[in-house]
């Protein structure tokens, strides 16, 4: 079952749980030696957050796990206008 997200104010309620406010700070993280490039540099996006990371191996690519924007409002609406406004930049 998806539960849709509704914003009350300065609260977030997802079902009947409220949140607080979010805002987005930077960690650090470990991360595979041969992807540290690709996470630093989306790591430059400040809405960006990297979920799981892997560099692959000789049978396998490399690959990112991410979420964008405030996903817990809008499923996909930050992540659409982000991908549209980067690939503008190519």
């Amino acid at each position: 079952m998806k539960v849709r997200n509704k914003q009350q104010g300065e609260k977030i309620v997802v079902g009947q749980f409220r949140m607080h406010e979010q805002t987005w700070v930077k960690v650090n993280i470990v991360v595979d030696k041969g992807i540290k490039g690709i996470i630093e540099a989306l790591s430059t996006f400040p809405e960006l957050e990297i979920i799981e990371s892997c560099e692959g191996s000789n049978t396998q690519n490399a690959w990112v796990c991410f979420r964008y924007g405030r996903y817990w409002e809008h499923e996909w609406r930050d992540l659409v206008a982000f991908v549209f406004q980067v690939s503008i930049y190519s």
